[in-house]
């Protein structure tokens, strides 16, 4: 039940309604040196992070007693992201990746991790030029990226469901995880 609540929060969410509820994953997820960049001026980077990865490894994989300190550059997106807006993107995760403009607290010295997050997912040709795309940028040597989309969300909101609230006052939701909580609505 709470999944398809959470499914349907990201089906509808805004980019900017989405916001709030991420940097409060970010900080239970145990991120640090959490910086809101959209705008004007964000160079590619709508949030800046600093978190443990493995080198060269996904987020969250791996042994974490391998994990280093990375600098995160999070360029978030609302939606599905099919091949024309992945070409429209692109040239935002090259900024993220590799311009090193940004917040004060950003750390040039520390390993980049830049991502592409989604509240969908890669759809069409998207997945497919966006693999190729990494694959030839790892190559080169340049920094890859990854990409969070809808079932890493969906995953680690159901484990948080309270950062969905970040950022809003909507008594509506509020109602509704109360009565999911004293049994009055059920998967039914």
């Amino acid at each position: 039940m709470l999944r398809d609540v959470v499914a349907g929060f990201l089906d509808t969410v805004t980019e900017r309604e989405f916001d709030a509820p991420l940097l409060a994953l970010l900080a239970i997820r145990g991120f640090t040196g959490i910086h809101f960049l959209h705008g004007k001026y964000e160079f590619g980077k709508d949030v800046i992070a600093k978190g443990l990865k493995p080198l060269g490894g996904g987020t969250g994989t791996g042994d974490p007693t391998t994990w280093t300190l990375h600098q995160y550059t999070i360029q978030s997106k609302a939606g599905d992201i099919g091949l024309p807006e992945w070409r429209a993107v692109r040239p935002q995760i090259d900024e993220a990746r590799l311009d090193d403009l940004a917040h004060p607290d950003f750390d040039r010295e520390l390993q980049r991790a830049a991502v592409l997050l989604t509240t969908g997912r890669l759809t069409g040709g998207a997945p497919v030029e966006a693999g190729s795309y990494l694959q030839a940028e790892l190559r080169r040597g340049r920094p890859g990226f990854e990409t969070w989309d809808r079932e890493n969300l969906l995953d680690w909101l159901v484990s948080s469901p309270d950062t969905g609230l970040a950022g809003t006052s909507d008594g509506p939701i509020l109602a509704l995880a109360g009565a999911i909580d004293v049994g009055q609505i059920t998967s039914q």
